[in-house]
């Protein structure tokens, strides 16, 4: 789960017990999302950034910077190499998680409003605006 609390909570659906918590983030987490393989963590925050976390020991493995204003939506690709985060400023970020950059290697900024939502199928990227 993520709050207003800027952390991330990690949970055991069976029983309802706190696993760990995630600290890093400067403002409210807006959305986090797990890897496919389930070793890693996304969120996206009103900080204006994201993070790609372990899940295991909790360290923050790197933090994305560039959206303009609150970053609301994170999403990883079917192989999880690649994390997609859209924000207030009507952009997507697509990052590289195997390249070790910070940057993003994609910007798409077709939107004409905030992106609320990322998806990604076998061929494209879908977003709500």
């Amino acid at each position: 789960s993520a709050g207003e609390d800027k952390t991330i909570m990690l949970w055991n659906p069976l029983d309802g017990v706190k696993l760990k918590v995630y600290n890093g983030h400067g403002q409210s987490v807006r959305d986090v999302v797990s890897s496919h393989d389930n070793f890693h963590l996304g969120s996206a925050s009103a900080d204006r950034c994201a993070f790609y976390w372990d899940v295991a020991s909790g360290a923050i493995l790197r933090r994305f910077r560039g959206h303009d204003s609150v970053v609301n939506c994170v999403k990883f690709n079917k192989l999880s190499n690649m994390m997609l985060t859209g924000g207030n400023d009507s952009t997507v970020r697509i990052m590289d998680l195997k390249s070790r950059s910070y940057e993003a290697v994609q910007i798409l900024d077709d939107a004409k409003d905030s992106i609320t939502s990322i998806d990604i199928s076998e061929d494209e990227i879908i977003v709500g605006s």
